[in-house]
């Protein structure tokens, strides 16, 4: 008995040894924002034309990456309830800007990737220079689940 209780120990303690105490899992929680222009009159490279950024942020852009197509996936950030995206474009005159309102839970994703935080969009508030519409498709993001918003010009 006391045999099989220290093999168990000693191979217990092997592979937790084992352990290189990186993070192997996802930590980004990013928006998917989906542009599209429904106006006629808008020019047709106006999408390639946009630049956005945060007065949040101090890198002033805050997408992980370009997405597929006409879209960016956003990060929102963890410090507020609020994020804001400026949309200019050297095509029209005006800026446009989207403002999330949003409540944020910090979760423990596991001791090697320490917290990372969830969201559950409210609200959002927009000018309407040459934004027509948008739609809120999927308001929770996870590390798991990408929040989703539809853009229209």
């Amino acid at each position: 008995m006391i045999k099989n209780l220290i093999v168990i120990l000693t191979f217990a303690l092997v592979v937790s040894s084992c352990s290189d105490d990186r993070c192997h899992l996802e930590t980004d929680t990013l928006l998917k924002a989906e542009m599209s222009v429904e106006d006629p009159d808008m020019p047709e490279d106006f999408i390639d034309s946009l630049s956005v950024y945060s007065p949040e942020w101090a890198d002033s852009m805050h997408y992980k990456t370009e997405g597929e197509g006409n879209s960016l996936l956003f990060m929102l950030s963890p410090n507020t309830d609020t994020t804001s995206l400026i949309f200019t474009s050297n095509l029209v005159d005006n800026n446009d800007t989207i403002t999330f309102f949003y409540q944020r839970d910090f979760v423990l994703l596991s001791t090697e990737c320490g917290f990372v935080v969830h969201f559950k969009i409210d609200s959002i508030a927009n000018t309407w220079n040459y934004i027509d519409s948008l739609k809120l498709v999927k308001n929770q993001i996870t590390t798991d689940v990408q929040g989703h918003i539809q853009i229209y010009f």
